[in-house]
């Protein structure tokens, strides 16, 4: 009698590579539907794991996100929260130390730079990275402030702080590539507390 091979049905188990497979998939959809249209089931469906496996390693899709762009844990939420419990008038400046402490520190700026990637994948990247800062970060600090608009103050902040980026360090705009970061953080907090804190 043979004994004929049939695949098992539903999704494969976790294997050691299961994490680094989730991880390659997630950017493969991010990069092509963008943060906002992307799901952790589409994830799941895209690397052949059952969805409660991306869960068992990522607890959400920001998480997912962070962990594989920094190679580092990074609780956003938690970040986001004690801004929220911050003063109210203090919240910009403290929000782009943050910033630029993430942008500027030695371990995380070369793998953000380097996901940014080429001339071809910026537009793409950027706007990755854009929906995320959107609205994993600014729309929901907006919206614990109590903002109705929350949504629209986030990509606003977004708007702002991925120009910034792109004419500092990519682009090169002008001056701003030789400005340094002390100089920067005041001016863009107060932005930041307009577009985020503020009523208007």
């Amino acid at each position: 009698m043979t004994m004929q091979l049939t695949r098992p049905r539903g999704r494969r188990p976790g294997k050691d590579d299961t994490r680094g497979t989730i991880a390659t998939s997630a950017l493969d959809l991010f990069a092509t539907q963008g943060y906002d249209k992307t799901s952790l089931r589409a994830i799941a469906r895209q690397a052949d794991v059952d969805p409660a496996l991306v869960h068992h390693y990522y607890s959400s899709k920001a998480h997912l996100l962070v962990t594989v762009l920094l190679d580092e844990e990074l609780d956003v939420p938690g970040l986001v929260a004690g801004l929220a419990q911050a003063e109210r008038s203090v919240i910009g400046s403290r929000l782009s130390q943050a910033l630029f402490d993430l942008w500027e520190h030695p371990k995380y700026r070369r793998p953000i730079t380097d996901f940014l990637g080429t001339d071809e994948e910026l537009p793409r990247r950027t706007r990755l990275l854009g929906e995320f800062l959107a609205r994993e970060v600014f729309a929901r600090l907006a919206a614990e402030l109590g903002h109705t608009n929350h949504l629209l103050r986030g990509a606003l902040a977004s708007s702002t702080v991925i120009g910034l980026m792109l004419a500092r360090d990519i682009v090169r705009v002008g001056t701003l590539p030789t400005v340094s970061t002390r100089h920067l953080i005041e001016p863009v907090g107060r932005l930041l507390q307009n577009l985020l804190a503020d009523e208007w």
